[in-house]
């Protein structure tokens, strides 16, 4: 019964300021899962908003940034459900963002391979990119 308990406080928890106010918001009008609207609201903030506001843990630096896989079952677990619920709040709020940076197609490795691939121009040569390696000692 402790555990039940603790991943209910647990739960509770997470759902905290602002970012708990919107999800309990959506959620009564969605079928969305309550932590798909969380975990895509505070990636796609974090993207947003970009690496710069930051918090430190000791000497260790924590960003926005955050990286999500929602898992669950196909065409039941209402997946795209949470993020277009929260897709369309940023292109309301972030229309630059929502225009410019969200990506879709990428749901094999030939669609990512795709996305980041050099683009023609208009004499139909790729465009190269020049890749300068950078190395950090952080």
């Amino acid at each position: 019964m402790t555990n039940l308990v603790q991943s209910i406080n647990a739960r509770s928890m997470a759902y905290w300021g602002l970012a708990g106010q919107i999800v309990r918001t959506i959620a009564k009008e969605s079928e969305a899962h309550e932590m798909g609207l969380l975990s895509q609201l505070l990636a796609s903030f974090g993207n947003i908003v970009g690496r710069g506001p930051h918090t430190m843990v000791g000497s260790t630096r924590h960003g926005a940034n955050l990286f999500v896989v929602n898992v669950g079952i196909s065409s039941k677990a209402r997946k795209g459900t949470a993020w277009g619920e929260i897709e369309n709040l940023f292109k309301n709020s972030a229309p630059a963002w929502s225009k410019d940076r969200v990506q879709t197609g990428l749901s094999s490795g030939e669609g990512l391979i795709f996305a980041l691939a050099d683009k023609p121009s208009a004499d139909g040569c790729p465009i190269s990119r020049e890749l300068t390696p950078s190395f950090s000692t952080n």
